[in-house]
């Protein structure tokens, strides 16, 4: 089972052409069919006659249109569609969402859109969708998808859903490394010892045919965020997975302080699962 279908929220402004690409090349690689969702309504900054709004919008959106067709011909065989829709960014992803296998956004931009959205927007999308969510850092284009991954474990459900739903990406990986914050270990203790409390997670691996490696790592005084942040540099990561905790409710009042701090502070494409 892969990702079979991979929703796109293409309404970011800021490197959109990025996000844009990143997806094809998932979509590639996968055998994908993308679904690509864009706000209709006209971005923010636009002034003028309040009647010639709607002609402004559809001219938009056809230009829009053309730049991703555009782009999509430079991989032969992907199929996809766009798709126009109004409201809440966080609910209407959500509602699309439903109907995909793996979502894909960017990161929260205050210069984007001027400002609309939280960082914590992915996390209310995967728990809002109950899919997987792949956010993209404000960065360059990454050359490789997927290739050196590192999950983030804790024996939690969030965890454990994580791992399923990134499986796809994980049989293809070069690399796995199972990264566990061990925030009650001695300081002192050797921060790229094996871990005893992995095996149950690595031979779960083993049997999904994927080869991985656990380290476990004393936070100390960092916070778990700072602990995989410096995992990720220290692997040369390119991509960071976690399951998160949140409240749909509520919203950004309960999503965790790991999450939001690691939606914030972003290096590599991050997948998050509820």
């Amino acid at each position: 089972m892969g990702y079979e279908t991979v929703l796109l929220d293409a309404s970011s402004v800021q490197h959109r052409e990025t996000i844009w690409d990143y997806t094809l090349r998932l979509a590639v690689q996968h055998g994908a069919y993308v679904t690509a969702i864009h706000q209709g309504a006209p971005e923010i900054g636009h002034s003028g006659d309040p009647g010639q709004l709607d002609v402004y919008s559809e001219r938009r959106e056809t230009e829009l249109v053309h730049k991703f067709e555009a782009l999509a011909r430079r991989y032969a065989g992907v199929r996809y569609e766009w798709r126009s829709d109004e409201g809440d960014r966080v609910e209407r992803v959500a509602r699309h969402g439903l109907y995909a296998d793996l979502i894909v956004m960017g990161q929260f931009d205050p210069s984007d859109r001027g400002g609309l959205g939280t960082y914590e927007d992915p996390v209310e999308i995967a728990l809002m969708s109950g899919r997987p969510v792949l956010v993209l850092p404000r960065s360059d284009r990454f050359a490789h998808i997927a290739s050196r991954v590192i999950l983030a474990w804790n024996d939690s459900p969030q965890a454990a859903r994580m791992v399923s739903a990134a499986l796809p990406f994980l049989v293809n990986a070069t690399t796995v490394d199972v990264v566990i914050v061990k925030e009650d270990v001695t300081p002192g203790l050797d921060a790229k010892v094996q871990s005893a409390d992995g095996h149950e997670i690595k031979s779960y691996l083993a049997r999904h045919h994927v080869n991985a490696s656990v380290t476990t790592v004393p936070a100390g005084v960092l916070e778990v965020s700072e602990v995989l942040l410096s995992m990720v540099a220290d692997k040369a990561a390119d991509l960071l997975c976690m399951g998160v905790y949140g409240h749909p409710k509520l919203r950004q009042v309960a999503v965790g302080q790991t999450s939001a701090a690691l939606m914030r502070r972003m290096m590599v494409p991050t997948f998050v699962v509820c």
